[in-house]
């Protein structure tokens, strides 16, 4: 009957059978005397059944814990095992008491009651099962708390991070008292660098409107009338400032500017809408006769010494003859990218030059990771490094030491926003005051440069860009500023979180229009000229500037770094 009723699919059937089979039961308990033979015969089943299941229940009771504890009933809720222990021997003693007035009140329910309860709960088998379930239910619930709250877990972490801030701040404040009679060290002279002798642009006043007259009638004859009305000279490339005529779209122009290159005997040119002017820019490089920026025209310049900024970066100079410098603490990132051969890493050393003619080793440090090996190993020893993985002034060339140094980063990153908290500013400038009104030891700037992120990218993927990420978010407030570069301005490496984080941008010549898009978000980065020619965007604008990078030589950085390195201030 159990099996049909079990495997019946009418629901109907299965509940009549159920209550009939309940009812039956039901009066053969309270009634055994009048349901003759058929109620003897019940009892008797029933008997034998529980009799014989003494050695079988306590196994029952066995699998019930465990079903408990593979419901996460037993370690979530210590109470479970104790009580279930007191109820199931107070229903044991009841089950006892219940023989005693078996004959009086119990009847036969009673006794049945107090054989099941005599099997279920055996006294020796039963209480040993028990002892061992809770023994095993009590270790369960100390592993549990252990791995629910991670002690462990949170005190090594705790200790590795309280180890590392402990070691951050005791080599800073080593540094601070290192570096506090640095009043001696004096900042490196122009006399270092290379002097620039040809100024001049080498064009002519003829040559200039010679060459105006052939853009006109070349564009021309594609239909287009142009009227060029201004010339500004650079170094590397030209802009003519021309006029279209009534009726004509800047489309049209844009669409045969392969053409133009081609009749103008350049390898490209570029075109774009001078909006302060209301005319169009075409910018053609002048190959033949051009001249190099070097970086000593750049840092002589009263716009460069007069600059209050620590990290004023000497980028080089504009078409119209002007030097350009940025500010990196109000970018506060900058993103770099170049095919090989462009000028990116003549950039990131005019970058680190501009900052040891700024700033003393007590104001400014830098973190140089260099994976190539040797773009940077010029600048080791130099006092302005800041090796935070292994304490020492020299450059990072593998990516384990990267991660390590950057993971430090974010624990120093935290403990000045600490520190800031704890004097109420918002950033380093008014923490900086307030330390000198206070006659304490300041905050310095540190500049993490990396030179090439696509072999960060390709080794550590999975450290290094949430690393990338957090210190992009959160650490300009408290000086910390991030210099990118890569010669592989792909999806892969400049991802999508690391863009977002990083408002300046500086390309130099790119493969292709998608590099360019990808590094400047517009193209124009594939028609530039190389050998310094860059754009560069800064934050909070569509418009690229177009600069002439400056140039320094390996042999002027190395006598740049002997007069630091000679230095006993320090």
């Amino acid at each position: 009957m159990r099996f049909w009723c079990i495997n019946t699919n009418n629901q109907k059937t299965k509940s009549i059978i159920c209550i009939s089979v309940f009812l039956v039961s039901f009066y053969f308990f309270l009634f055994p005397t009048k349901s003759g033979i058929l109620g003897y015969i019940f009892l008797y089943i029933m008997f034998y059944m529980f009799g014989s299941a003494s050695y079988i229940f306590p196994f029952i009771w066995l699998r019930f814990f465990l079903y408990l504890r593979q419901k996460n009933r037993i370690h979530n809720n210590t109470i479970t095992i104790p009580v279930l222990f007191i109820l199931s021997y107070a229903v044991f003693f009841e089950g006892i008491h219940l023989e005693y007035l078996s004959d009086i009140y119990g009847g036969y329910l009673g006794y049945i009651l107090y054989s099941f309860l005599n099997s279920l709960f055996d006294l020796y088998l039963s209480f040993t099962i028990i002892i061992l379930i809770l023994m095993y239910s009590t270790i369960q619930f100390f592993y549990q708390f252990v791995v629910l709250f991670h002690i462990q877990t949170i005190i090594n972490s705790f200790k590795d991070k309280m180890g590392s801030i402990y070691k951050l701040t005791e080599k800073k404040y080593q540094d601070s008292i290192k570096l506090t009679n640095i009043n001696n060290y004096k900042l490196p002279k122009l006399d270092l660098l290379k002097q620039n002798k040809s100024l001049k642009c080498f064009y002519t006043h003829d040559e200039l409107v010679h060459q105006a007259k052939k853009l006109e009638e070349v564009v021309l004859d594609f239909g287009i009338s142009i009227k060029v009305i201004d010339i500004l000279t650079g170094s590397f490339v030209n802009r003519y400032d021309v006029m279209l005529a009534p009726g004509i779209r800047i489309q049209m122009l844009l669409n045969i500017v392969d053409n133009i290159a081609l009749n103008m005997h350049v390898p490209s040119i570029r075109i774009i809408p001078i909006h302060e002017k209301a005319v169009i820019g075409i910018e053609i490089p002048n190959l033949l006769n051009s001249r190099t920026v070097y970086l000593r025209d750049i840092l002589s310049h009263e716009h460069f010494k007069s600059s209050k900024s620590l990290l004023s970066l000497a980028l080089g100079m504009q078409m119209d003859g002007k030097i350009y410098i940025a500010d990196l603490a109000l970018m506060p990132h900058i993103l770099i990218a170049g095919v090989t051969g462009s000028g990116k890493s003549v950039s990131l050393h005019t970058i680190i030059i501009s900052i040891l003619y700024k700033a003393k080793p007590n104001e400014v440090k830098l973190i140089l990771i260099d994976p190539k090996h040797v773009e940077m190993l010029m600048y080791n020893n130099i006092p302005h490094l800041y090796n935070l993985a292994n304490n020492n002034n020299k450059i990072i060339t593998t990516p384990k030491d990267a991660v390590i140094c950057l993971q430090k980063l974010i624990s120093l990153m935290h403990f000045r926003y600490t520190q800031f908290s704890k004097e109420t500013v918002r950033n380093i400038e008014e923490y900086n005051n307030k330390m000198i009104k206070n006659r304490k030891t300041k905050e310095f700037y540190i500049v993490v440069i990396i030179d090439e992120l696509a072999d960060l990218m390709l080794t550590t993927h999975r450290n290094i860009e949430p690393i990338i990420q957090r210190l992009s978010q959160m650490s300009r407030a408290v000086g910390i500023h991030l210099i990118i570069a890569t010669q592989r301005p792909s999806v892969n490496v400049l991802t999508g979180v690391i863009k977002a984080n990083f408002p300046a941008r500086l390309s130099l010549k790119t493969a292709s229009k998608i590099d360019s898009k990808v590094i400047l978000d517009i193209c124009g980065a594939e028609q530039l000229v190389g050998k310094g020619d860059m754009l560069f965007s800064p934050p909070a604008t569509s418009d690229a500037i177009r600069i002439q990078g400056a140039y320094v030589s390996s042999s002027e950085i190395q006598r740049i770094v002997s007069y630091i390195c000679n230095q006993k201030s320090y």
